[in-house]
């Protein structure tokens, strides 16, 4: 910056004085891969700028000493941001038919969307149905239920409080802020909202990674739900898990050596996770539980 203030700023510039400030600089000293210095004549201040925007090779990660690699982050937000802007453009091939506006068709999905939103879930009574068993066999899976409704009810809340907030500002009784516009646009192109790097929502922040739009990930989140209220209608864990329906598959993976490991009486930090195919084509042919570890379905 101008300023020399420790023993590291004296070194760092006594570095680059003793690599630059070389006899080479006038025999063609490479200054960067593909630039090297102006060749040994009279040239003006005008001319060494003409011949570093002229001869200075492309910006890249290895003209600064990066990996090639560097640049991949860069190159991928600045895609997503292209795309993203070509389909706000468009329409981003919204139904709705031909005549219908954008405004029509954002008012029609949220209407959609609020209309099959399940309900969330009652995590104090849960929480007291599931005291009792939380000491027994399968108090493991029970904590990753609890878990797992917390983190839904999160999600849900989100999309219910986002919408109901859109639905007055359409109507005029909120001022539209970023959020909202950033919402309508998602809705609008069949996006899920947050799923663009620059939007203010926050559906993608307490979701599952996922790449699908908008009415395929709600559908799915329904699946989820489901599956959820299944498991904690009596917190009887389920006798095939759908491991990819859960917000944190791992933590099932844990609770299932917990289980084993207290059942066998082996130690838990000297187990590890082995996954063997079965022979049942479907999940409706699970009839008991396995007799050590869990089942699971839904891998791809």
């Amino acid at each position: 910056g101008g300023h020399i203030t420790d023993a590291w700023d004296r070194r760092t510039c006594t570095t680059y004085l003793q690599v630059y400030q070389d006899p080479g600089l006038f025999s063609g000293m490479e200054l960067g891969p593909g630039f090297t210095s102006p060749p040994p004549q009279d040239l003006t201040y005008d001319d060494y700028i003409k011949y570093a925007e002229t001869s200075m090779p492309p910006e890249s990660p290895p003209l600064f000493g990066l990996h090639p690699n560097a640049e991949i982050g860069y190159l991928t937000n600045s895609t997503e941001k292209l795309f993203f802007n070509i389909l706000v453009m468009t329409g981003g091939g919204a139904s709705g038919g031909e005549e219908s506006g954008g405004g029509d068709v954002v008012r029609d999905t949220m209407e959609n969307l609020q209309e099959r939103i399940p309900e969330q879930f009652e995590m104090v009574s849960l929480s007291l149905k599931a005291k009792p068993l939380l000491s027994g066999p399968a108090g493991p899976y029970i904590v990753v239920a609890l878990q797992e409704c917390g983190r839904m009810n999160e999600l849900l809340g989100e999309i219910s409080k986002s919408l109901s907030d859109l639905d007055k500002g359409l109507k005029g009784q909120l001022n539209m802020n970023q959020q909202m516009e950033d919402l309508a646009t998602a809705l609008k192109i069949n996006q899920w909202p947050g799923r663009n790097p620059f939007s203010k929502c926050l559906w993608e922040k307490l979701a599952w990674p996922s790449q699908k739009n908008l009415m395929a990930e709600f559908a799915d989140m329904i699946l989820r739900v489901e599956q959820l209220v299944q498991w904690t209608s009596d917190l009887e864990t389920p006798k095939s898990i759908w491991l990819p329906g859960l917000f944190n598959p791992s933590s099932y993976l844990t609770a299932a050596q917990q289980v084993t490991a207290r059942k066998t009486g082996l130690a838990l930090d000297k187990m590890t996770t082995e996954t063997h195919v079965t022979n049942m084509w479907d999940v409706s042919e699970v009839n008991d539980y396995a007799p050590d570890g869990t089942f699971i379905h839904g891998l791809f």
